[in-house]
């Protein structure tokens, strides 16, 4: 998925280790029903915590009784350990375990993917953004590299809602985007391409973060909250280009369909349902291409085509 981290990743694990004490924090993940007990990981529980929305977080105290999913503890070498017999640990855990706690909060987000579709086997999962214009959700279905957070962020930042910058589940019972509540990361340095204005939103709202990539923790009117769901209205295929101005051109359905394809990652569901799923979005959907070079200049254009009415339901 797209917060893999890299390996080499800068340590400074042995003077966060110093600095937290060495107490456990027990967190359950309301919305979810997700326990985890964090050991000596102070800053993991507060990125945590920062990241996310609509998650209902609270801490248990020491006494309580309850099953945990996972244990995260920080060594006195400053490395992490994970531990669960119920949920699977991130994949790098194995071969690279993290020294910092920012490395640790993407891990954690990135393996929460893994876990909702564990226990939603009936949904699919596209590697894309989303943002909520209008009366529905405008899907941005794409690779790495494409743009797409940097645009959830310059849509956030125009007055839109942001439901996803990179994973979307779609729900089985009417095919409909669902919000997972997870603040969006931009790759540091901000490209020259997003403008004053943009990295002023970004320096007001910065979360967890590193020399390589800042989460923006995105106000209640700006991100979506975890569970929250609506119908795909606009299928946008992002092509980036180094100069001109923003345009939407008209998309062919089975081009559109085709990516979509591409882009689910979820396997638990039969290929047959799969397709007949992708097909339904793709037919009710509007399905355009957007070239742009400024984020705000799409964004701007995009809040324009389809941003005319703020209804939300959740």
């Amino acid at each position: 998925m797209g917060l893999r981290r890299q390996l080499g990743s800068r340590s400074t694990g042995h003077d966060q280790a110093a600095a937290s004490a060495r107490t456990t924090q027990f967190l359950s993940f309301g919305a979810c029903g997700w326990r985890i007990a964090f050991t000596g990981c102070g800053d993991v529980v507060e990125g945590v915590k920062a990241i996310l929305r609509g998650w209902n977080i609270r801490e248990l105290p020491q006494s309580s009784t309850l099953s945990l999913h996972a244990y995260i503890t920080r060594t006195k070498s400053g490395r992490f350990l994970w531990r669960s017999e119920q949920m699977p640990r991130p994949a790098l855990w194995n071969s690279d375990p993290p020294t910092t706690a920012m490395n640790v909060i993407r891990d954690v987000h990135d393996v929460f993917f893994d876990w909702f579709l564990k226990e939603h086997p009936g949904h699919l999962c596209l590697h894309a953004a989303a943002v909520h214009l209008g009366d529905g959700v405008v899907c941005f279905p794409s690779v790495h590299r494409a743009g797409k957070s940097t645009l959830s962020v310059a849509l956030a930042a125009s007055g839109q809602v942001v439901y996803c910058d990179d994973v979307l589940p779609i729900e089985p019972n009417n095919n409909h985007a669902k919000a997972l509540g997870i603040a969006p990361i931009l790759r540091r340095p901000l490209p020259t391409s997003v403008g004053g204005a943009f990295r002023d939103f970004v320096a007001t709202r910065k979360g967890p973060r590193n020399r390589d990539w800042v989460y923006v923790r995105l106000g209640e009117d700006e991100i979506a909250p975890f569970g929250e769901t609506a119908p795909i209205k606009v299928l946008v295929l992002l092509d980036r280009k180094d100069r001109g101005r923003a345009r939407l051109e008209p998309l062919n359905k089975s081009e559109a369909l085709k990516e979509l394809i591409l882009q689910n990652f979820a396997d638990q569901v039969p290929s047959v349902e799969i397709l007949d799923r992708l097909l339904q979005i793709t037919r009710r959907a509007l399905c355009c291409r957007l070239q742009f070079a400024r984020p705000a200049d799409a964004a701007k254009l995009l809040s324009e085509s389809y941003g005319d009415r703020r209804t939300r339901t959740r």
